[in-house]
């Protein structure tokens, strides 16, 4: 059984995530006694990442109602923080509250070459100053042989450590 996100009957979300077995009767939505396994690690649910190029209507709407986090997919625009931050005082949120989810642009020099682990790492710094506190990096955009993770791994935090201090 499958439930989604679907902006149409979002209490389904929340009641999902409660005890169970739960049952529902929506506009769009019916089903009765199901259980949802594995349980959600926070007894409120995941923590819901919402991003996107821009911070269009949607967007704002599920930061504001179900957001834990917020990737914008680049530099937000100060009309985006300040949307944002109105928003969520509006419904007696803080925007602060939300996770800011940033990371890395692989460039990849060739079509059979790894990108510069590097050169995507350098947009970090400026992330950490404009408030971001959580990033994401793919691995294999970097590195092709599985083997090379645990050291990949080592290599990003002993970067990461450098650029906190």
């Amino acid at each position: 059984f499958c439930i989604a996100a679907d902006a149409r009957d979002p209490d389904i979300l929340r009641l999902a995530w409660g005890p169970g077995p739960i049952s529902h009767d929506g506009e769009f939505f019916s089903f009765r006694d199901i259980s949802i396994e594995p349980r959600a690690f926070h007894p409120d649910g995941p923590r819901l990442w919402f991003g996107g190029q821009r911070l269009h209507g949607p967007l704002l709407r599920r930061l504001v109602a179900h957001g834990h986090g917020w990737h914008p997919l680049g530099a937000p625009s100060e009309d985006d923080v300040l949307a944002l931050t109105a928003a969520m005082a509006a419904t007696g949120r803080d925007a602060s509250d939300l996770e800011w989810i940033g990371g890395t642009r692989a460039v990849f020099p060739d079509d059979e070459s790894c990108a510069d682990l590097g050169q995507a790492m350098a947009a970090i710094p400026a992330q950490l100053e404009a408030g971001f506190t959580t990033f994401g990096l793919k691995p294999s955009q970097y590195i092709d042989d599985p083997a090379d993770l645990e050291a990949f791994c080592a290599d990003v935090i002993r970067r990461a450590e450098q650029m906190a201090t």
